[in-house]
C-alpha cells in the first residue's frame, strides 16, 4: 500500500531538504546519497547519473527528475517512496533505508527486432555483458561501457552500472543477475534495457552512450572471442554528454493504453514516446493493465 505525506508536514520539509542536498552534491562525482531527519519523518535518498554524461547534463537531469514537469513533484506528489528513471539519471527516496541493498529487475524493455541466429548472438552478448559487469564492479565509478564486433558491419554495444552505495561484490552479483536474466526477458532481441533499484544494464546494435567519453576512458580491456575481439572502455572520470532517450517514472496510478508496445510491472510506469529518439519499438512480457506506485 502506498504511503503518503501531508502538505507542510515535517516529512515534506525533510524531503525538500534531501532533494536540494542531492542536487547540490551530485557534482562532480555523479553520485550522492543522504539521510535527513529523525524517525518517523526520516527520509533516505540517492541520486545517480549515468557514467558517460557531463556535469551539466547530470545536474540538469536530476533537477528535472525532482521539480520538472515529469519529475517527482508532478508525477508522484506526496508519495513517501518513489523511484524515477531518466536515461541520464536515477532518483530514489523512501521513508525506510534501502542503502547498500542489491535489487532485482524492476522493469525491462526489449527491441522488437529479432535475431536470425539467437543462440550465436546470445553467446556474444553474454561475453560482452559479463565482461562489462566485471569491469563495472571493479572500478570506483561502478560503470563500464564497450562494444563487440557482431558481424562485418555490425557492432553490439553494452553498458553496465551500479549505484555506488553497493559493495564491489554486491555490484557484481547484481549485474550478473541482470545479465543472466536477459534470455528470460529479451531472448533473441537485438536490444534490451533491464532496470533495477541498484543496478542496470543495456545493450543495443547502435551506439547509445557517449563514445567520446568512453573512448577517452582511463582503461581499455580486450578479450579474445574467436574471430572477434571485445573492446571494453572503462570510464572513471566525472559525468559527459548524452541524449534523452527514455523517461521512466515509477509513481502514481496509471492505466496503460493497450495499443502501446510497452508493458510494465507491478509499479506505475510513465514512458513518453515523444522522448524516444531512435526508430525502434520495445516490448515487455508482463500483463497490460493498471499500474500503481509503491516501493
Amino acid at each position: 500500500m502506498m504511503n503518503y505525506y501531508m502538505e507542510n508536514s515535517t516529512y515534506q520539509a525533510n524531503l525538500n531538504l534531501l532533494q536540494s542536498s542531492l542536487l547540490s552534491s551530485i557534482i562532480p562525482s555523479g553520485f550522492s546519497n543522504y539521510t535527513i531527519g529523525e524517525y518517523p519523518d526520516q527520509v533516505f535518498g540517492l541520486a545517480l547519473c549515468r557514467g558517460d554524461v557531463s556535469a551539466e547534463i547530470c545536474q540538469s537531469c536530476l533537477k528535472s527528475s525532482i521539480e520538472g514537469g515529469d519529475g517527482a513533484s508532478t508525477r508522484c506528489p506526496y508519495g513517501k517512496a518513489e523511484m524515477i528513471w531518466f536515461d541520464e539519471c536515477f532518483l530514489r527516496y523512501s521513508d525506510t533505508s534501502f542503502f547498500s541493498t542489491p535489487g532485482h529487475v524492476s522493469h525491462h524493455f526489449c527491441n522488437l527486432n529479432g535475431i536470425k541466429y539467437p543462440r550465436q548472438f546470445n553467446a556474444i552478448l553474454h561475453k560482452l555483458m559479463n565482461t562489462l559487469a566485471t569491469q563495472a564492479a571493479n572500478n570506483s565509478e561502478m560503470f563500464a561501457a564497450g562494444f563487440m564486433n557482431y558481424a562485418k558491419s555490425t557492432k553490439l554495444y553494452g553498458l553496465a552500472q551500479c549505484t555506488r552505495d553497493l559493495s564491489k561484490n554486491d555490484c557484481y552479483q547484481c549485474l550478473r543477475e541482470f545479465v543472466n536474466a536477459i534470455p528470460r526477458y529479451c531472448y533473441g532481441k537485438f536490444g534490451g534495457n533491464l532496470l533495477g533499484t541498484s543496478c542496470n544494464i543495456r545493450y543495443e546494435s547502435y551506439l547509445f552512450y557517449d563514445d567520446l567519453a568512453v573512448s577517452n576512458a582511463a582503461a581499455t580491456v580486450t578479450v579474445s572471442g574467436g574471430s572477434r575481439n571485445l573492446q571494453i572502455a572503462i570510464f572513471v572520470g566525472g559525468p559527459v554528454v548524452a541524449i534523452l532517450v527514455i523517461l521512466l517514472a515509477i509513481c502514481a496510478y496509471l492505466r496503460w493504453p493497450r495499443k502501446n508496445h510497452i508493458t510494465g510491472t507491478t509499479e506505475a510506469l510513465f514512458l513518453h514516446p515523444n522522448s524516444i529518439k531512435f526508430p525502434i519499438n520495445f516490448s515487455g512480457h508482463t500483463k497490460l493493465g493498471p499500474f500503481y506506485s509503491g516501493i
